[in-house]
């Protein structure tokens, strides 16, 4: 899976690997291979937060095209 972050940075991670978003900002991931991939997220939240809040979709930024 390849990570753009708001900068439209690219971070790349293969089978296995993993990382922390502190969720500071808004990403896009895109599997870029011709292989099949899995986002697995697991969300670090105090109890009983809703889940309707840790999600927020943003428009695609203009300046990158993952």
């Amino acid at each position: 899976m390849t990570f753009y972050d708001h900068n439209c940075n690219a971070t790349v991670l293969t089978a296995g690997e993993g990382f922390l978003d502190i969720g500071s900002d808004a990403h896009l991931a895109k599997n870029e291979t011709t292989q099949p991939a899995t986002n697995v997220v697991t969300y670090f939240v105090p109890p009983h937060t809703p889940t309707t809040g840790l999600r927020t979709d943003q428009p695609q930024p203009l300046n990158c095209a993952p």
